[in-house]
């Protein structure tokens, strides 16, 4: 028997608001996230493809998923009103969201496997090959993207604490 079950406390009592608000919003754009990666993937294959690191296009995409960040942050440093609330939120949500991507490729890799094979990207890939590419994604992708979220998540906490700040003066 645990001690939450013998006091009394449930679950969602140890979770505080910013991480609420970080699971929430982490819900939020990995669901627009998924969209995104079945489309682009999927339905517009080609378009896939030409989403290099020079093109504008992917770049907007960076940038919508860091302002998602921020506003994460700011809201939950609006609602909890602690220390580090910002941080604590976009750490939840960037978890969240990574989570969200190596789920998406592993359905996309084993589901969708004739339809990812022939993009140009992909041309002679194997199972085994996609695999190892995701094998590697399940351990990088979270410890890269939480520690980015929670900074840019901590960054919208700070425009909050600035505001409040100039409204008391």
């Amino acid at each position: 028997m645990t001690d939450m079950v013998r006091d009394g406390r449930s679950f969602a009592s140890l979770v505080d608001g910013s991480a609420r608000q970080g699971l929430y919003g982490g819900l939020l754009l990995g669901a627009a996230e998924v969209t995104v990666l079945f489309v682009s993937n999927l339905a517009l294959p080609v378009a896939a493809a030409q989403w290099s690191g020079r093109d504008p296009v992917g770049f907007g995409l960076l940038a919508l998923y860091a302002a998602g960040f921020v506003l994460i942050g700011a809201r939950a440093e609006q609602r909890a009103g602690t220390r580090w609330a910002g941080a604590r939120a976009g750490a939840v949500a960037g978890f969240v969201v990574a989570t969200f991507f190596v789920v998406t490729f592993s359905v996309l890799f084993t589901v969708f496997y004739a339809t990812i094979i022939q993009r140009p990207s992909h041309l002679g890939a194997t199972h085994a090959s996609l695999n190892g590419i995701l094998m590697g994604a399940v351990f990088v992708v979270p410890m890269v993207v939480t520690p980015v979220a929670a900074l840019l998540g901590e960054v919208g906490g700070l425009f909050v604490v600035a505001r409040r700040k100039m409204a008391i003066r």
